[in-house]
């Protein structure tokens, strides 16, 4: 639940022509460095003097390059967008025998001309990315470039208008599900990131002006509550490659995101307006009807909020054997975790309210749209205010302990700059970490670049209901995604208004392949998929069992974004840069490396029309190939949306449960789904899903490729790897858009005996079935975690 918030006016500017004119001035005062004085070489790193200025050059990575330019008195920035670090050593060439001095790395190479200093970036190949303009250049407020590229990306995120951000926009977190970046990239090979947490970006002519915006400070604003220096460094990074290495590379400077739970990514409730009688009734009932659920998650309802005595930090009346663990013992025995909303303000005629008032915790105060007292709205820059927020949820109210483990922060969004939502989640992460080794989970109502490492998840806001709404969900997850927000999620069924029963089916579909899958509503709103009927429910069901059973896809997609920050969810114009079909694609995307999904968002619909790109797809539901390149229209019921799979796709599944890893369901067969007219790999991660070990090594990874060699078909399995056990288990590989019976099949050089479609199935009989109807083969063996082959001769 959330009150939409005015944007607070600590620093309105006095008209929008005078706000427009701020965002031009450092532009046109600034005339660029000027002419090299001075040089000094240290191994990759090239340092510069014009005179007092200063400019640092140095290539981090083969494909990034770091430059610092420092007017006379600034230091280094250590901010939250990009915190310092060292390091590695790359090779890189430094020739400063001539004009333009060259730079030179396996993916770069940097001219720079002397007089005046002025560089041109180029990639391996020679091609010519950007260069700094002959009259403005770097500046003490930014930096105007010439650039190459047709399409841009990245900067904010949009529910209307267009995926790409080709004119640039403002840098901010926004409100209201809104996100921001200094972070813009193109399909022509490189991005640039700039190591601030506002700014602007104009695109326009072939020319681009990154801009910082120096106005807005708070106290505690700077990383550790040191105030900015007066003339700040200006740090941009320049990262080189596909969308793929972008990302990677951007990763690589802002910070990896650790894993959620992997509980959290199964399906989840939340509510307003429900006590513990509702609460243990739904989970039962859900539990009854054999739909899956792992989390519930708690509104104002949970909190004693506007008491006394800590209340805004302690269950409440609502909830009577909450204070005691009696509830979470109940819940946890019906496998169901609990989340509570958590609020960013104090209620101040409080003992806790007059603590921090006395403290100098509070940004500002104003009257509590829900209790109608007054509150003072926390300062989360300040580190004693970060400590005492969770100290006072974690330790005095024994609020972890008793049930609450996951952090719904909401409201943080209307005041206090771009970083106080992550400054806010930064509290719960550091708190939690401090004391336990269980993994951190949330969902945050904005994002700015760097939340990510605060296991920060990011929802759209308080959306209205209906087809028009949930159509633009689509690009603003999209846009979302495309500035580094990879753990997207919304209100399915929309929080305004009550779905009907077919617009809620569709938000379901569509929800059910998004990062965080999870319903939502306004003040006594229900979403449980019951509520709205016999066949919404039947349909429902369908697709949370679905995502349950794509778990191990879902959890080793998590695994990459960790490694590599590619998102679960990915625009097209990832995958298929080139491609002119994409660049604007928004109404479908890629869910993980192999499937396509196409969400329905128009009443009554029986067709869509679809793009595939380059390749072969196969129809998830039907097994039909279709030739990429082109548009098909698919025919659709209401029970379904258009799903295709990439050719040479491995696909794993698990059995589904109650809930994740639920110990009443066996953990065999792991199904390994393969897709042939093509070739592919995916490495299966698995852990405890629970701990932070992982940082350990106490994780498995499996390598696998599938490839169709025409006269036969060769999956391959490299021996596991790491520390963690899986449970045993069989393997059954299911080979789809099979026309026939296979002539053979071998694994690991062995012909396999032909079985009974039920014995492969059931587990009776190791071997391999084909399943004529379906032109589908089934092979089963038992995992000895060792390398494996399975070779089909067609």
């Amino acid at each position: 639940m959330a009150k939409p918030f005015p944007p607070s006016d600590w620093k309105k500017p006095a008209s929008i022509s005078q706000f427009l004119m701020s965002l031009l001035v450092p532009a046109c005062l600034h005339a660029g460095v000027g002419n090299i004085t001075e040089i000094q070489v240290q191994e990759e790193i090239l340092t510069l003097h014009a005179g007092a200025e200063t400019v640092v050059l140095q290539v981090c990575r083969p494909n990034i390059l770091r430059i610092s330019f420092r007017p006379p008195g600034a230091t280094e920035p250590d901010t939250l967008i990009a915190p310092r670090r060292n390091w590695p050593k790359v090779s890189v060439r430094i020739d400063t025998s001539g004009d333009p001095l060259v730079i030179t790395s396996a993916a770069l190479r940097l001219a720079i001309a002397r007089r005046p200093l002025r560089f041109t970036l180029y990639d391996a190949n020679g091609r010519q990315l950007l260069q700094e303009t002959p009259a403005v250049g770097l500046h003490e407020n930014g930096v105007r470039l010439r650039v190459t590229g047709e399409h841009f990306y990245g900067i904010h995120n949009n529910f209307t208008g267009k995926l790409s951000k080709n004119h640039g926009g403002t840098i901010s977190a926004g409100m209201q599900g809104h996100a921001g970046a200094p972070f813009v990239w193109t399909t022509a090979g490189y991005g640039v990131l700039m190591n601030s947490d506002s700014g602007h970006i104009k695109i326009a002519d072939g020319q681009l002006d990154f801009t910082v915006e120096r106005a807005r400070r708070f106290r505690g604003a700077a990383k550790d509550s040191v105030p900015a220096p007066a003339k700040p460094a200006l740090e941009l990074y320049f990262l080189l490659g596909t969308p793929r290495e972008i990302f990677t590379s951007m990763t690589a400077i802002s910070g990896a995101a650790p894993l959620f739970p992997k509980f959290a990514f199964g399906f989840m409730n939340t509510e307003w307006g429900l006590d513990q009688t509702e609460l243990l009734g739904d989970i039962k009932t859900y539990r009854a009807k054999g739909i899956p659920l792992d989390a519930y998650i708690l509104d104002f309802d949970w909190m004693a909020y506007g008491e006394d005595n800590y209340g805004e930090f302690r269950w409440g009346p609502k909830f009577p054997d909450g204070p005691s663990g009696r509830l979470k013992q109940i819940t946890d025995s019906l496998g169901v975790k609990l989340f509570g909303i958590r609020k960013p303000r104090v209620h101040l005629n409080t003992e806790q309210g007059r603590f921090c008032q006395r403290e100098g915790y509070f940004l500002d105060s104003e009257k509590d749209y829900f209790s109608k007292q007054q509150v003072g709205r926390l300062n989360f820059h300040l580190p004693a205010v970060r400590q005492w927020y969770f100290d006072s949820f974690c330790e005095r109210q024994r609020s972890f302990a008793t049930g609450i483990i996951g952090y719904w922060n909401d409201e943080a969004d209307s005041y206090g700059g771009n970083l106080m939502f992550l400054q806010m989640q930064r509290a719960n992460y550091e708190g939690q970490r401090r004391r336990n080794n269980l993994r951190v989970w949330s969902i945050n109502r904005n994002f700015f670049l760097g939340a990510q490492r605060y296991a920060y998840g990011h929802w759209s806001g308080d959306i209205p209901t209906g087809f028009e709404s949930l159509a633009r969900q689509r690009l603003f997850m999209l846009s979302s995604v495309a500035l580094g927000s990879a753990w997207w999620g919304m209100d399915i069924g929309g929080f305004n208004g009550r779905p009907e029963p077919e617009n809620y089916i569709r938000w379901l579909q569509f929800g059910a392949f998004v990062p965080i899958f999870r319903v939502h509503g306004s003040f006594d709103q229900e979403r449980e998929p019951w509520q709205y009927g016999p066949e919404a429910e039947a349909i429902a069901k369908k697709y949370i069992r679905l995502r349950y059973a794509l778990l191990p896809y879902i959890y080793s997609h998590a695994w990459e974004n960790h490694l590599t920050g590619l998102a679960l969810v990915r625009p097209l114009v990832w995958e298929y840069p080139n491609d002119p079909q994409v660049a604007e694609l928004y109404s479908q995307w890629l869910f993980g490396e192999y499937l396509l999904v196409t969400p329905v968002v128009q009443p009554q619909a029986d067709t869509v029309s679809v793009y595939l790109p380059a390749g072969n797809w196969f129809d998830f539901w039907t097994g039909q190939m279709q030739t990429g390149g082109r548009r098909v229209t698919v025919p659709v019921s209401l029970r379904d949306i258009p799903i295709f799979v990439k050719a040479g796709a491995i696909v794993p599944m698990a059995p589904v449960g109650r809930f994740v890893d639920d110990p009443q369901t066996p953990p065999t067969p792991l199904t390994l789904h393969c897709y042939p007219q093509g070739a592919g790999a995916f490495t299966l991660y698995e852990d405890d899903g629970l701990t932070y070990d992982y940082e350990q090594g106490l994780y498995a990874l499996t390598a696998m490729t599938f490839a169709d060699h025409g006269d036969h078909l060769l999956l391959q399995l490299n021996a596991r790897t790491g520390k963690f056990q899986p449970p045993a288990r069989d393997f059954v590989v299911v080979i789809h858009a099979l026309p026939k019976a296979p002539a053979a099949v071998e694994r690991d050089g062995e012909r396999l005996r032909k079985e009974k479609l039920e014995n492969v199935l059931t587990g009776a009989a190791p071997g391999w079935a084909y399943d004529g109807r379906n032109q589908m083969l089934h092979v089963r063996w038992q995992d000895h975690g060792g390398p494996q082959s399975l070779r089909v001769v067609r």
